[in-house]
């Protein structure tokens, strides 16, 4: 999985129509802090789908800046969440 830092946030470079990205806290539990927490897209319509990688180190993603959600998502083991890129803010689709 990447490793995510507080500071970092969740890096996204691609130009693809759909993406996924498995996440893990670097050296445990984070909460990211980074404005924006997720970094933005190239398109409208692009979809970003996040899956947590680890039990322990877990990543806490809280609604902000560049970010539509129906409050934070916990990434832990197995879990995901999906956003759609609305040329402004990563919007959230659905979560698990």
């Amino acid at each position: 999985p990447q490793l995510i830092l507080a500071a970092g946030g969740v890096p996204f470079t691609s130009t693809t129509a759909l993406t996924k990205a498995y996440i893990a806290g670097n050296a445990g539990p984070v909460i990211v802090t980074a404005n924006p927490q997720i970094a933005a897209g190239a398109s409208d319509g692009q979809q970003l789908v996040l899956q947590g990688r680890d039990a322990t180190n877990t990543v806490e993603i809280q609604d902000g800046n560049g970010l539509a959600m129906n409050g934070p998502w916990i990434g832990g083991l197995n879990s995901s969440i999906t956003f759609t890129w609305d040329g402004a803010a990563w919007v959230e689709m659905s979560r698990q």
